[in-house]
């Protein structure tokens, strides 16, 4: 059996070709239910940020959102 890392790297973005796709859960009812029946899995090019389905499932992981990273630059504290 193929290990999760391996899947991922397997992965080539069709945007920008980067080949380092992480998967990422599933939100909104089109992607919990119609391309869960048909057996799609969401997919994100951490390069050009373009979301892509493919069939492989892969371990899931979490985006950051741009306005986590700027909320977080806001409050940083100064030594």
């Amino acid at each position: 059996m193929m290990g999760k890392g391996k899947v991922q790297n397997q992965l080539h973005c069709k945007n920008c070709g980067g080949s380092s796709m992480r998967r990422l859960p599933r939100e909104g009812f089109l992607q919990k239910h119609v391309l869960n029946a048909v057996g799609y899995y969401p997919w994100e090019c951490p390069v050009c940020r373009e979301l892509q389905y493919y069939r492989l499932r892969g371990k899931r992981q979490h985006r950051e959102h741009e306005w986590d990273n700027a909320a977080a630059k806001e409050f940083r504290v100064s030594e």
